[in-house]
């Protein structure tokens, strides 16, 4: 989407990982490939989950079920659009 409206970031990627459920199984011991992250208190549910943009580094931005706005496939797929807009006002 971002080479859509003419940003390209490939040349910028360091380094890419990409995990099947199989290694998080194995990595983590999670079930299947659990998709709710590592843990799933009160204290990570809607509006208390990790922000999309690392504190530390202005350009780290994070996509999944484990930041905002939570997990499964929906609201990932929401995190990833908003994830691209936010790097588009934040690059604009």
């Amino acid at each position: 989407r971002l080479l859509s409206v003419g940003v390209d970031i490939e040349d910028s990627i360091i380094n890419e990982q990409v995990y099947s459920p199989t290694e998080w199984r194995d990595r983590y011991g999670l079930f299947r490939g659990a998709a709710f992250g590592l843990a799933h208190p009160m204290s990570q549910l809607v509006i208390f989950r990790p922000p999309n943009r690392d504190a530390s580094f202005r350009n780290l931005y994070f996509v999944g079920a484990s930041t905002t706005p939570g997990n499964g496939v929906p609201l990932v797929m929401t995190g990833a659009r908003m994830c691209v807009e936010r790097i588009l006002a934040e690059n604009i």
